[in-house]
C-alpha cells in the first residue's frame, strides 16, 4: 500500500530531531507499506492542498491519503509548476520524505510564512504576506484555512487535528466529526508527549501515533 502524507512539522519532524516523526515511525511498524512524507515545517494548509493535487493527477497507483491540518496564519509561496516528487529522498526501504537533504532541497524553491517568522524570501513576497496579515482578520484566515481544510476532508481517505484549539476553532465553522489527536489521548497524556514550545511529540508520542493511525487505516482499508 502507498500512503502520502500531507501537514507541516507535526509530521515532518525537526532538524534537532534528525526529522524523526510519526511517519517515519508508522514504516517501521509496516515495512510492506510505503510511506511518503510531504510534510514542510511551516507550510500552509494551500501547500499541502497543492500536493495532494498533484498526487491526485500524477500518481497512477492507488494512494490513501492523510491529511494533517496545519496552523493559521501560515503561507507557502511555490512555483506553479512543482513537481513535489523531484525532491522526495528516499530514507529507508519504505520511506520517502524531503527531510533531510543534502541536494535538490525543496526549501530552495519555496518559502514558507509566519508570523515568527517573516523575513525569509524576496522583498516583494515578504511584503505580500505581511499585508495580508495587516489586512485580512482572523475570522477571514479561519474562514480559508478551514474551508480549504473542509474540501480535502470531502476526498481524502484521513484529515485530523493535532491540537485542541484546532479543532475547537473548525467547530465554530463546520459540525462534523474530525480526528483530533490531542482529544484521543486526552490533556494530560497529549502534554506528557510534547517536548517544545511548538507543541511537538518526541519518539514516545510519534509511536504512539504510529500505531494508532496503523490500527485505523487497517480497519479503514
Amino acid at each position: 500500500m502507498r500512503i502520502h502524507v500531507y501537514g507541516c512539522s507535526w509530521s515532518s519532524g525537526l532538524p534537532a530531531d534528525n526529522f524523526g516523526s510519526w511517519c517515519k515511525e508508522l514504516a517501521k511498524l509496516e515495512p510492506s507499506w510505503k510511506i511518503y512524507n510531504f510534510g514542510v515545517g511551516g507550510s500552509s494548509i494551500h501547500f499541502s492542498s497543492y500536493n495532494w493535487l498533484w498526487s491526485k493527477q500524477n500518481i497512477k497507483e492507488p494512494i490513501y491519503h492523510i491529511f494533517q491540518c496545519t496552523s493559521q496564519y501560515r503561507w507557502t509561496s511555490f512555483p506553479h509548476d512543482l513537481n513535489p516528487m523531484k525532491y522526495m529522498q528516499q530514507q529507508t526501504h519504505n520511506y520517502w520524505s524531503f527531510h533531510p537533504a543534502k541536494d535538490n532541497h525543496i526549501r530552495n524553491d519555496i518559502n514558507t510564512f509566519q508570523i515568527k517568522n517573516t523575513r525569509v524570501g524576496d522583498k516583494h513576497t515578504i511584503r505580500f504576506y505581511k499585508n495580508k496579515l495587516q489586512q485580512e482578520s482572523e475570522h477571514q484566515w479561519e474562514i480559508e484555512r478551514f474551508s480549504v481544510f473542509e474540501a480535502l476532508r470531502n476526498n481524502i481517505d484521513l484529515a485530523f487535528f493535532h491540537r485542541y484549539h484546532d479543532s475547537r476553532d473548525y467547530k465554530r465553522y463546520f459540525h462534523n466529526y474530525v480526528m483530533c489527536i490531542a482529544d484521543i489521548l486526552g490533556k494530560d497524556k497529549f502534554y506528557d508527549f510534547i517536548i517544545d514550545k511548538g507543541h511537538h511529540f518526541g519518539t514516545e508520542g510519534q509511536i504512539w501515533q504510529a500505531n494508532f493511525l496503523r490500527d485505523y487505516i487497517k480497519n479503514d482499508i
